[in-house]
C-alpha cells in the first residue's frame, strides 16, 4: 500500500494554487508556473494583468491572454519523465524524443522545433547542455544543503515547543481535574451538612409534637378513668362508694377540669430546602475555570515605537509589542509570555523589564536609562526572539526641554507616553522634468510630473491635496499659494482660482474631493471649515464652520456624506451633503480608536473610514459612527510600516494605498491591511508625498510636497 506522502506529486511538480500535478504549466514573468485553468479562474474578468499569486509582482498579459504566456518546457519534460524515465518526448512533437536544448529559451527541444518556435536560436545537445549546468546545479545543490541546519535547527525548536506543549497539556488536564474534584468534594461536604441540618430539624420539631401528643393523649386517659369511676358510683346509688368516689376521684377531676390544657401545637411543619439561583449558579459554573491559550508567535509579531532605536536619560520609554499568530493576523487576546531585557553595553548589567498586558493582543514595555551610551533592547516571545531583536538603543542625555520630546500626544503623570518623534525626509534635489524621458536610467512607474516651485500658474508652494474629476482633471490644493489648480489629463494646465476673496484672511487649502453633485469640496485649514465651490471657482457654501479647528482630508462615502479630519482636534466629523453635523467622534492618544495628529480619510468600497494617524504612525479603520474596526502598520522602515503616513487612495479592487511621508514612499496593502507591494519611485525620488488619488484613468497621483510639484505613476492593478 502506498502511503499519503508517496502518493502526493513532488513539490516542484505542484501547482501553487490547486497544489496537484502541473496541467499546460505557463510561467509567469517572475518566473512562477502555475496550471493554465488555475490562472484563468485566478484572473479577474477583462483584466490586462496579472498579479502572482506567490510574490505579488504585476505583469501586463499578451493580447490573448493567458495563453499567450509561454509555456514551462522544463516542467513539461518533467512531468513526462516521471511517467517514462526511459525516453522524454517533445510535448510539441509527441513523436519526436527530446535531443536537443535551446540555450536562449532554456528547454529542452526536438529536432523539430529547430525549424518552427525555436528556429535561428542557439543549440547544444541535451549531454553538452547538462554538462554545462552541473556546475550551477551542483552550486545550487550545495546552497540547498547550506539550509539544512537551519532547517534541523527549526526541527528542534518545534520539538521542543511540541513537548512543552504536552506538558504544559498534562499539567493543565491535572490542574484542571484537581480543581473540580476539590468543587466536587466540596459540593458533597455541602450537600451532607444540609441534609444533617434538615434532618436535625426534623427530629427537634417532631419531638416536640410527640411530647406535645403523649401529655395531651395521658390528659385525656385521666379525664377517662375519672368521669368512668364517678359514673359507676353515681348508678350504684351506694353512700360509701359515692363518699369514696368523691373524696379520691374529685380534687383529680378539679384539676383535670381547671388546669390549661395545651392543644396549640407547640411546633409547625415549616420545613423547605431553599435553592440557589441557578442563573447566579451558572454564571459561578462558567467562570469557574478557563481554558487561557494564545496564538501568537515570534515571527510575525512586531515591536514599535521610538524606544526601538533611541531614548532619553532618565525618561520613561515605552516600546508597544503587537502579537500576530503565524498568517499576520493580530491576535485580539493577551496571555502571551512575553519577556525583555536591557542591557547596558558598557558595564554588562542587564535587567528585566516590566511588561504591561492590555489584554487586545498588545503590551507595552517600559524603562528608563541611567546613563547614555548604546544599550541592547531583547525581547522574546514564548522563548523565540522577535524580529529584529536584539535591536541597539541610545541613549542620550537630555539638553534641553523641547529636544526631551517630540510627541504632540500629552504627558501624564500617572502613565508615561511613548516617545514618538517625526523627522522631516532627508533632503533630496527637486526635479524639474514634467515628462519621463525614454534616457531615464531608472526602470520606475513615474507617468510625468506637474509644476515645480513657483507663485504661476502650473506651479507650486507646499501643494497638499490631489483630487480626481470623472472627466480625469487632475485637482490640486495649493496649500501656501492658497488657490485651488487644475490640469488635464495629460497634466496641462486648465484653471486656477483663489481659495477666498478676501486678502486679509486667504485661507490655506489642504484637502480636496470632488462630491458627487460636481463641485469641489475644499478643506481650508486657516478658516476652519469646508469650503464648497463650483468648477469654475464660486463659492457655494461653506461647511463646518464653527465645528472645525483644523481641517486637512476630506472625503465622500457612498451615501454622499462629507467626512473631514480635523487634525488639530485629532477628530473626525461627518456632515450630510447640505451641511448638517451627523458624527462626530476620536480625540487625542495613542489608543486603538484615538487619534495623534490625523491627517487624510478615505472612503473603502464597503463604506468604512481609512485615516491616516500621523503620530502612531498607522492606520486605522473606523465605521462611519466611530466604532473601531482594525489598524494596521508600524513605526519603522520595513514593508507595511510607516514613518508618519499621509495620503490615501482606494483602487478598484478595494486595495489600500499610502503616501509614507517621512520614508517618501507610497505603499499598498489589501483592505485587511496586509503589505502587498510598493509604486517604484526610484528615478524622481518623493519629497515628504501628501495627497493622494486615483485618477479615472487608473494613475496615481501624489503631491509630492517638499519638491513642489504633482507626480503621476502607472498603477497596475
Amino acid at each position: 500500500m502506498i502511503s499519503s506522502a508517496e502518493s502526493e506529486p513532488p513539490r516542484l511538480l505542484s501547482c501553487g494554487i490547486c497544489w496537484k500535478t502541473y496541467s499546460q504549466p505557463k510561467i509567469l514573468p517572475c518566473l512562477h508556473t502555475f496550471c493554465s485553468n488555475c490562472l484563468m479562474e485566478y484572473l479577474p474578468a477583462e483584466s490586462l494583468g496579472i498579479t502572482c499569486p506567490v510574490c505579488r509582482h504585476q505583469s501586463i498579459l499578451p493580447q490573448n491572454g493567458i495563453e499567450g504566456l509561454p509555456n514551462n518546457n522544463t516542467l513539461i519534460n518533467l512531468l513526462s519523465g516521471s511517467i517514462n524515465d526511459d525516453q522524454i518526448f517533445c510535448p510539441s512533437h509527441p513523436k519526436n524524443c527530446i535531443e536537443l536544448y535551446c540555450n536562449e529559451c532554456e528547454t529542452a527541444i526536438c529536432y523539430e522545433c529547430t525549424s518552427a518556435e525555436h528556429d535561428q536560436h542557439e543549440f547544444d545537445t541535451i549531454a553538452d547542455a547538462v554538462n554545462d549546468q552541473k556546475k550551477e546545479m551542483v552550486t545550487l545543490v550545495k546552497e540547498a544543503k547550506q539550509r539544512v541546519p537551519e532547517i534541523m535547527q527549526a526541527l528542534k525548536t518545534i520539538k521542543k515547543v511540541k513537548d512543552e506543549l504536552v506538558e504544559n497539556h498534562t499539567t493543565a488536564k491535572r490542574s484542571a481535574l484537581a480543581t473540580f474534584d476539590l468543587i466536587l468534594n466540596r459540593l458533597r461536604q455541602r450537600r451532607d451538612l444540609v441534609l444533617e441540618d434538615i434532618k436535625e430539624t426534623f427530629l427537634n420539631k417532631e419531638k416536640a409534637l410527640d411530647c406535645q401528643r403523649l401529655a395531651l393523649e395521658s390528659t385525656l386517659k385521666s379525664v377517662e378513668q375519672c368521669s368512668l369511676l364517678t359514673e359507676n358510683a353515681i348508678r350504684s346509688n351506694k353512700a360509701h362508694a359515692l363518699l369514696l368516689v368523691k373524696k379520691e376521684v374529685s380534687p383529680e377531676i378539679v384539676s383535670l377540669c381547671r388546669s390549661p390544657l395545651r392543644c396549640c401545637p407547640e411546633e409547625n411543619a415549616s420545613l423547605e430546602f431553599v435553592a440557589p439561583q441557578l442563573n447566579g449558579l451558572n454564571e459561578t459554573l462558567e467562570s469557574c475555570g478557563e481554558v487561557r491559550t494564545t496564538t501568537a508567535v515570534a515571527s510575525e509579531s512586531i515591536a514599535a515605537g521610538c524606544g526601538l532605536r533611541k531614548c532619553c536619560v532618565s525618561k520613561p520609554t515605552v516600546v508597544t509589542v503587537t502579537t500576530k499568530d503565524k498568517q499576520g493576523r493580530r491576535v485580539q487576546r493577551g496571555g502571551a509570555e512575553l519577556k525583555a531585557t536591557l542591557t547596558e553595553k558598557q558595564t554588562g548589567l542587564e535587567r528585566k523589564l516590566p511588561i504591561s498586558d492590555l489584554g487586545d493582543g498588545t503590551y507595552e514595555i517600559e524603562y528608563e536609562t541611567s546613563i547614555p551610551g548604546p544599550h541592547v533592547l531583547d525581547v522574546t516571545l514564548y522563548g523565540d526572539r522577535l524580529a529584529g531583536m536584539p535591536t541597539i538603543v541610545s541613549s542620550y542625555q537630555q539638553i534641553n526641554e523641547r529636544a526631551s520630546s517630540m510627541s504632540r500626544i500629552p504627558r501624564t503623570a500617572t502613565a508615561p507616553v511613548k516617545q514618538r518623534g517625526v523627522k522631516r525626509p532627508s533632503s533630496r534635489s527637486v526635479s524639474m522634468i514634467h515628462r519621463r524621458s525614454d534616457s531615464n536610467l531608472y526602470d520606475d512607474d513615474l507617468k510625468f510630473s506637474i509644476g515645480n516651485k513657483g507663485k504661476n500658474r502650473g506651479e507650486f508652494v507646499n501643494p497638499q491635496g490631489v483630487s480626481s474629476t470623472p472627466s480625469g482633471r487632475i485637482l490640486v490644493a495649493d496649500s501656501n499659494n492658497q488657490c485651488i489648480q487644475s490640469f488635464g489629463i495629460g497634466g496641462e494646465f486648465k484653471s486656477r482660482f483663489q481659495c477666498s476673496k478676501d486678502r486679509i484672511q486667504r485661507g490655506r487649502p489642504t484637502g480636496i474631493v470632488v462630491g458627487f453633485d460636481g463641485n469641489y469640496l475644499v478643506s481650508d485649514y486657516e478658516n476652519r471649515w469646508v469650503a464648497c465651490f463650483s468648477p469654475t471657482g464660486n463659492l457655494v457654501k461653506k461647511i463646518g464652520a464653527n465645528k472645525l479647528l483644523g481641517p486637512k482630508g476630506v472625503c465622500v462615502t457612498k451615501a454622499g456624506n462629507i467626512a473631514v479630519v480635523d487634525n488639530r482636534a485629532c477628530s473626525i466629523l461627518i456632515f450630510s451633503s447640505k451641511g448638517k453635523l451627523l458624527y462626530q467622534w476620536g480625540n487625542r492618544g495613542n489608543a486603538e480608536h484615538q487619534l495623534a495628529g490625523p491627517h487624510f480619510i478615505a472612503c473603502t468600497n464597503d463604506d468604512l473610514l481609512v485615516i491616516s494617524d500621523f503620530h502612531n504612525h498607522c492606520v486605522k479603520v473606523f465605521e462611519q459612527d466611530g466604532t473601531f474596526r482594525f489598524a494596521f502598520g508600524s513605526n519603522g522602515e520595513g514593508n507595511g510600516q510607516f514613518n508618519a503616513p499621509t495620503g490615501l487612495a482606494i483602487d478598484g479592487k478595494g486595495n489600500i494605498l499610502v503616501a509614507d511621508w517621512g520614508n517618501s514612499r507610497i505603499q499598498i496593502f489589501d483592505s485587511q491591511g496586509s503589505f502587498l507591494s510598493y509604486i517604484n519611485t526610484s528615478s524622481d525620488p518623493l519629497y515628504g508625498p501628501q495627497g493622494l488619488c486615483m485618477t479615472s484613468d487608473g494613475l496615481v497621483a501624489v503631491a509630492d510636497s517638499g519638491n513642489h510639484c504633482v507626480k503621476v505613476y502607472r498603477y497596475l492593478q
